[in-house]
């Protein structure tokens, strides 16, 4: 049907331009991006990679998308998402809005309180690209975890695609109803693998996966298994230890929290109560098990 392709065309197309103003620096919408996480917790230097990264190789993906798009159904049979966005990276808004376009659906973003602005300056683009993409996205606001509103909200969609903690997603699936699908993104554990005959290069690329984002990523490695022998491991530790030092500037940590701040500030006074000298305080020394959560002090007999 010539028709049905050639609107298959525009819609690509227009799909397409859209995440093309997303890889450009100086575009409208990286621009109100950037002006919108002026204020958050991310340095200015990990948006702008974090951008940079979130539509990659945009055009495959979208076409893929397309082989099985549901737009080609009439509008009223549209999917209707709700997506409900993580705080701690920036690409899944990105990612989810591009995806559920080009696979046809009517999406809903609700923003987490740790970013709300996103997905407002994703929906406004949509506005203004196609008139297919009227009123096809939207971007909510409202306090996570407010069954009764919830509920009106989820009995209104067809599928959930939520981003957040194990809890978080288990409390989701207890409370939608049976018609709904539900797909969650919970904790992730990544791991990182150096083999043998890995270079220098290796390292580079391991500093910049821990880097960004402060390693809250589910793509940033928690634990990196090295091939080879204790010295082989070692010399890559200080090698990753130099480029992380190296990328602290290109890739700067984020602001501590209230919570961060305070858990670190707890474990420097247990560094300093385990040190202190029994003559001080005519105890015994601090006793700590393998697997204790808090310090016990003994009484000296």
């Amino acid at each position: 049907m010539p028709d049905l392709q050639s609107a298959a065309e525009a819609r690509l197309a227009s799909l397409s331009k859209g995440a093309a103003e997303w890889s450009d620096r100086g575009s409208a919408v990286r621009q109100a991006a950037r002006e919108g996480f002026a204020s958050g917790e991310w340095p200015a230097q990990v948006v702008e990679i974090a951008l940079d990264n979130a539509l990659l190789d945009a055009p495959a993906v979208l076409s893929d998308q397309f082989k099985n798009a549901t737009w080609r159904e009439h509008s009223t049979q549209r999917k209707k998402v709700l997506a409900i966005l993580p705080g701690n990276v920036i690409g899944p808004t990105l990612a989810t809005v591009y995806c559920a376009a080009a696979a046809g659906a009517t999406l809903l973003l609700k923003s987490s309180s740790r970013e709300l602005r996103l997905a407002e300056i994703v929906a406004d683009q949509f506005s203004r690209l196609a008139h297919e993409f009227d009123s096809t996205i939207a971007a909510m606001r409202w306090s996570g975890g407010d069954e009764d509103f919830e509920a009106k909200i989820f009995r209104s969609v067809d599928r959930i695609v939520a981003f957040g903690s194990d809890e978080t997603i288990a409390d989701i699936k207890r409370r939608v109803p049976p018609t709904v699908d539900i797909v969650g993104y919970g904790y992730g554990y990544s791991v990182g693998f150096i083999a043998n005959d890995a270079d220098t290069a290796a390292a580079t690329a391991a500093a910049q996966d821990v880097a960004l984002f402060d390693q809250r990523g589910c793509l940033s490695p928690q634990t990196i298994y090295v091939e080879g022998d204790e010295a082989k491991a070692i010399l890559f530790a200080h090698a990753l230890r130099a480029e992380l030092a190296r990328l602290s500037d290109v890739i700067p940590r984020a602001q501590a929290g209230d919570a961060e701040r305070a858990a670190a500030a707890e474990f420097v006074r247990r560094l300093r109560v385990r040190a202190l000298p029994p003559v001080t305080h005519a105890l015994d020394t601090v006793l700590v098990g393998p697997h204790a959560r808090c310090a016990r002090i003994r009484r000296r007999r």
